[in-house]
């Protein structure tokens, strides 16, 4: 719903120098940069969206407005319609995603999450947009923080969110993690703008809602991040020498460890390298709880092992080598694909079509389940079983567009495949050189 601001306790707006301040900690930008800001409509996005117009302007660049609208409650179309509005009235242009299909039962916030960003991600690589801005604040670093304390996060989790956070696409930018929500609404008040509120927010079936009931040690929690964050960028700096050292990441989407990483003088080290390369092969956002992990690296440096679960993978052992590839029954179901456009399956690879066709994209262990496998499809010599039930295919019409490696059929349809998972490996520069997220697949 929208309405005028609440009175709230005395702060003060933030100033145009302020947020010019926060954007130079992520310079240098191309000239005349072109930014794309997510935008709710609630205080935050849009005190995000205020102070962005005179940075914007200041820099002859251009910003485009990302609206998405979750279906999730009856009006959404309708409060999605009076953001763009308010946007496109303060001079941007404006564009509005919609979350399409059946809507999940459980797990509402973090499937929730995921389709927003894959909207998000889509609608930047669309319009050829390099830097996507958010209205994540310092409250909700500190309730981040707050929250993952509870869980027993180690320092990569109590760091909080990352100012900046790299895709194959985009980087996501966050410049009011600086700013406390009290001074953006502030900030929104100054100018008058209405707001929309998401009753969300304040439902209890959901952790961050609940924990606003309590009171926050702000300085306790402060310090917590700004101890873990640089707990974090030491962890970060030896584990990229590690990876480089022990890690190999293959384009079909699994990976090999040199179990020498697991044996290395750290434990905290090996158990975060390990969790860092589940989540990359599994397609997933978060890493498993640390107790799962600690488990895994003390099976895998104990002996051999032939197979064991964790995050939606598979971990063997074989004397000095762990692959680690997607567990094949967690893989995602069929997808429909209409042409030309693109999706990506299970959280890992990118199907493109260029072409006016429509396709069905499933796994290869589904497609054998069901009696739809082409024949003559066989695994490719060096490729690990799971990882290969775990691929892609591109069917149309019962027959093969695009399949996995042997076969060089989809340059020709239109199709291309390649292993762009939802979080890199390790989100530092200096591993680029393990992995190749833009590399066709077929």
């Amino acid at each position: 719903m929208s309405g005028p601001q609440p009175v709230a306790a005395e702060a003060e707006p933030v100033s145009a120098e302020e947020f010019a301040a926060a954007m130079a900690a992520f310079a240098p930008f191309e000239p005349q940069p072109r930014l794309a800001l997510a935008v709710s409509g609630g205080p935050d996005s849009t005190a995000l969206a205020l102070l962005a117009r005179s940075w914007i302007e200041a820099h002859a660049g251009f910003g485009l407005v990302l609206v998405v609208d979750h279906g999730l409650r009856e009006d959404s179309a309708r409060e999605a319609a009076r953001v763009a509005g308010r946007m496109r009235a303060l001079g941007y242009a404006c564009e509005t995603l919609t979350w399409e299909g059946p809507k999940p039962t459980s797990g509402i916030e973090e499937r929730a999450r995921e389709a927003r960003y894959a909207l998000l991600r889509a609608a930047c690589r669309r319009h050829g947009i390099l830097h996507l801005l958010t209205g994540h604040q310092q409250d909700d670093q500190l309730e981040t923080v707050a929250m993952r304390a509870s869980r027993g996060s180690g320092p990569l989790g109590l760091a909080g969110m990352p100012a900046e956070r790299f895709f194959p696409e985009v980087r996501l930018l966050r410049p009011l993690l600086g700013f406390s929500r009290l001074r953006l609404e502030a900030t929104v008040r100054r100018h008058g703008l209405a707001v929309e509120r998401d009753p969300l927010n304040l439902d209890l079936r959901f952790a961050r809602a609940r924990l606003r009931l309590r009171p926050l040690d702000r300085q306790r929690v402060a310090a917590l991040a700004g101890a873990a964050a640089q707990a974090r960028a030491a962890i970060e700096e030896r584990l990229a020498v590690l990876a480089a050292q022990h890690v190999v990441i293959h384009p079909e989407g699994w990976a090999e460890l040199g179990t020498e990483a697991l044996a290395c003088e750290q434990p905290e080290l090996a158990e975060s390298l390990l969790a860092h390369l589940v989540v990359t092969i599994g397609g997933g956002e978060h890493p498993p709880r640390r107790e799962r992990v600690r488990r895994a690296v003390a099976r895998l440096r104990a002996t051999e092992v032939a197979a064991l679960t964790l995050g939606g993978c598979i971990l063997r052992r074989r004397r000095r080598r762990v692959t680690i590839c997607r567990e094949p029954a967690a893989v995602e179901g069929r997808r429909r694909l209409c042409g030309p456009g693109d999706l990506v399956f299970d959280g890992r690879f990118r199907i493109e079509a260029s072409r006016a066709v429509d396709v069905d994209v499933m796994a290869v262990g589904e497609a054998r389940a069901c009696g739809c496998l082409p024949p003559g499809l066989v695994r490719p010599s060096g490729l690990p079983a799971a990882a290969f039930l775990a691929l892609p295919l591109v069917m149309a019409d019962g027959k093969p567009l695009a399949l996995p490696p042997a076969w060089r059929v989809a340059p020709a349809a239109g199709i291309r495949v390649s292993f762009v998972p939802r979080r890199r490996f390790l989100e530092v520069p200096f591993c680029r050189t393990l992995f190749r997220p833009g590399e066709d697949l077929y």
